[in-house]
């Protein structure tokens, strides 16, 4: 009995073989890029709080962000844009006539004070 091997028999299984050995491959570079996709995020994750283990103690005074941040108080809305950039217009005239006219706050804002809010421990 003599064995035949055609050309396309001979091609379906090299295609095989080459597929078998190229998706272990396939499978370990994808995991491999993974674990250092996971490396890179947990090492990000990580740099902040590399600062506050060297510090034994940090108190916020020292933060100089902290302290370009909070130093020039705005005092008054109306001297917050030049600092933070943003407008501010005085509504409370119109939410004063309300008050007087007996319109604000609304017949079932009582009801509404009366629930407790959820995020909060009683």
């Amino acid at each position: 009995m003599k064995a035949s091997f055609s050309r396309r028999r001979f091609i379906a299984a090299a295609c095989a073989a080459a597929a078998a050995a190229a998706f272990p491959l396939a499978a370990a570079s994808r995991a491999l890029a993974r674990m250092d996709e996971k490396q890179h995020m947990l090492g990000s994750m990580a740099a902040p709080y590399r600062e506050d283990a060297a510090a034994a103690k940090r108190f916020p005074q020292q933060n100089s962000q902290l302290c370009a941040m909070s130093g020039p108080y705005p005092g008054l809305p109306e001297d917050a844009d030049e600092l933070f950039r943003m407008s501010w217009t005085d509504r409370s005239a119109s939410l004063n006539a309300l008050r007087e006219a007996g319109t604000y706050p609304g017949p079932r804002a009582p009801i509404f004070r009366r629930l407790p809010y959820l995020y909060e421990d009683e």
